[in-house]
């Protein structure tokens, strides 16, 4: 096979704490990663963080134009509190002729050392109150032996941005250690 370039221009749309994995796991492999976020001290805090980071609204055309995305060979959206927003944010960069555009929606929860974090009533039809004993016992389904963090399914978008996952389409990916909620 062939060398190839495996560096990718990624835009990410969105730094709550999937947009952020995504966007730092991207960097640190070398790629070109352009960050947007509607928050100005999320976008300040990530100016060291990535290659570009800019503040806007995802969802207007014009500021899409603006940004030079007809360059970028991926996106992935991580807007994580409005489908809406979303959904006009992957219709707009099809429209600009980003390549690969991916929505991304994921349960706002994981589970830690520490306990919950999230969405309380979403992790509380999977495994009930969250107790220690019914955090082990909820652990002790899980395969892999941990809890998924957001840097886990930052690593998983990665993949979908490489060529290698160029042939992966309209894919529901679980990132839970081979539980399977």
């Amino acid at each position: 096979m062939a060398e190839r370039d495996q560096t990718q221009a990624v835009f990410v749309v969105g730094l709550g704490r999937f947009g952020a994995a995504v966007a730092t796991e991207l960097e640190a492999l070398g790629h070109d990663v352009l960050a947007m976020d509607t928050s100005d001290a999320i976008v300040q805090s990530f100016a060291a963080r990535v290659t570009h980071v800019v503040a806007g609204d995802a969802t207007d055309p014009e500021v899409l134009t603006s940004l030079g995305l007809d360059q970028f060979s991926h996106a992935v959206v991580a807007i994580g509190d409005n489908v809406e927003s979303s959904i006009l944010c992957t219709a707009a960069l099809a429209d600009l002729g980003v390549e690969d555009a991916s929505m991304a929606e994921v349960f706002d929860w994981h589970l830690d050392e520490e306990g919950l974090e999230g969405d309380e009533r979403a992790l509380a039809s999977f495994m009930g109150e969250d107790t220690p004993e019914r955090r082990a016992q909820f652990l002790s389904t899980i395969p892999i032996g941990r809890f998924s963090t957001p840097e886990d399914m930052g690593n998983a978008a990665s993949f979908l941005c490489s060529d290698e996952a160029s042939m992966i389409t309209g894919v529901c990916m679980e990132v839970d250690g081979g539980r399977c909620i």
